[in-house]
């Protein structure tokens, strides 16, 4: 059951309270800032569900990027490196107000 109201310019998309009141967003649309781009090309917002992995928004943000998928990247967060095996929701971001960095990481061959 929703409990508040959408407003268009809200960073996420559903909103809802589970059975101890706490609130949960259905879709967050989260801001990420790859590192070396240009400020105008920098910085993106993606729609991603709190429940996917981080390896997951990754093959999501290469795409929207439009980034060779041979390279590698790593997200950041408040300095620390996600580990892809966790859900993005597991790092308590607030999508409304956080930025994640991208950063390419180039493999030797």
């Amino acid at each position: 059951m929703f409990s508040k109201e959408i407003k268009p310019n809200q960073n996420y998309t559903l909103e809802f309270e589970t059975k101890n009141n706490e609130t949960k967003y259905a879709e967050w649309k989260i801001t990420f800032r790859m590192l070396g781009l240009p400020h105008e090309q920098a910085f993106k917002t993606i729609t991603i569900s709190p429940n996917q992995t981080v390896e997951e928004i990754k093959r999501i943000i290469l795409k929207e990027f439009q980034l060779n998928p041979l390279i590698d990247i790593q997200l950041l967060f408040r300095g620390k490196v996600l580990s892809e095996l966790n859900n993005i929701n597991d790092f308590k971001i607030s999508p409304e107000e956080d930025t994640i960095t991208v950063m390419a990481v180039m493999n030797g061959g």
